[in-house]
């Protein structure tokens, strides 16, 4: 059978008819088939080209996610030593706090000590200002005789 020309017997034509319908459903079988393993490569190549890029930005985010750890970390790190610092800096004043009491109440002791001996030396100073006193009373006294002594021997 010729597929080329119709045929003038009307059975060959039927039949060439048939033979048509079923090249026609195979060819668009053929070419649905054609088309689902064309568009199951479009969405195969998407997807791959999805994966790849998810890969690389989850690759991005893991490297900005280690830089922002480690700046963490260096913060973390400045922020004890810094708070190490201020510890010790507040034990430094602590201590000399304390020092400037302790001299604070050594220098009220030592001037209460001079205090108690300026009064104590004044009250002596006193006393012996009454002893020169008396001293130069007794010797213009011993003056006066020596001079009336002297008088009655002349």
């Amino acid at each position: 059978m010729q597929l080329s020309k119709p045929s003038a017997d009307l059975k060959e034509l039927q039949k060439q008819n048939e033979l048509f319908k079923t090249l026609k459903a195979d060819y668009d079988k053929s070419a649905e088939k054609l088309t689902k393993a064309q568009d199951i490569k479009q969405l195969e190549e998407r997807a791959l080209k999805m994966i790849e890029d998810a890969k690389t930005e989850a690759n991005d985010i893991i490297e900005k996610s280690k830089k922002f750890v480690k700046q963490a970390q260096d913060s973390k790190a400045e922020y004890e030593e810094l708070k190490k610092s201020i510890e010790q800096s507040k034990k430094d004043a602590e201590k000399i706090k304390a020092d400037a009491l302790k001299v604070k109440a050594d220098t009220e002791a030592a001037k209460q000590e001079a205090e108690n001996l300026k009064a104590s030396l004044k009250a002596k100073c006193e006393e012996s200002d009454k002893a020169k006193a008396e001293a130069k009373a007794t010797l213009d006294e011993l003056k006066e005789l020596l001079v009336k002594f002297c008088g009655r021997i002349n």
